[in-house]
């Protein structure tokens, strides 16, 4: 049985049986909000482990009891103030499975209108639109560097081309 070295409300530093060290997180929601226009609503967010900020999507944890369409809606209306009437479900991501236990559930998020959530970010959330087709400038030039975050967006990408061939 794994045990637990340390553990915040967030994540616990794990020990395997065999010895080694992973981090052990609650599984997210992790959003490509589109606008009408083609733009995804990308945020810039401050990285405690990085001390900076980031370009990144709306995200979080999906809290006990809920689905993982119902937190993608909320850490919507909580992070950037607007909630989607269509979701669609586009993947799952793990970010380093080696070493962190816990993935990230990938939607597309379409049909925006405002509302608003109480979350509890602690740092001012910045919206970023850009457009879609921006997304080889973001990473040539380093501002997108999440891997989870890439493979969001490029499953975003890759469902909007083909809805895109099928119409």
């Amino acid at each position: 049985m794994d045990k637990i070295i340390c553990q915040t409300p967030f994540l616990a530093l794990m020990e395997s049986e065999a010895g080694v060290g992973y981090v052990k997180a609650a599984d997210g929601a992790l959003i490509v909000p589109m606008t009408d226009a083609g733009e995804v609503l990308f945020i810039r967010e401050y990285s405690p482990a990085y001390k900076r900020p980031f370009l990144t999507l709306p995200g979080g944890i999906i809290e006990p009891g809920e689905g993982e369409a119902e937190a993608a809606n909320r850490e919507m209306q909580e992070e950037i103030g607007l909630r989607a009437d269509n979701i669609l479900y586009l993947g799952e991501v793990y970010r380093n499975f080696k070493y962190i236990h816990a993935k990230s559930y990938a939607f597309l998020a379409r049909d925006l209108s405002e509302s608003k959530l109480v979350g509890d970010e602690e740092d001012v959330i910045e919206v970023v639109p850009l457009p879609l087709t921006a997304l080889d400038r973001l990473i040539q030039s380093g501002e997108l560097q999440d891997a989870g975050i890439l493979m969001a967006v490029y499953l975003a990408k890759r469902f909007l081309d083909a809805d895109w061939a099928t119409h």
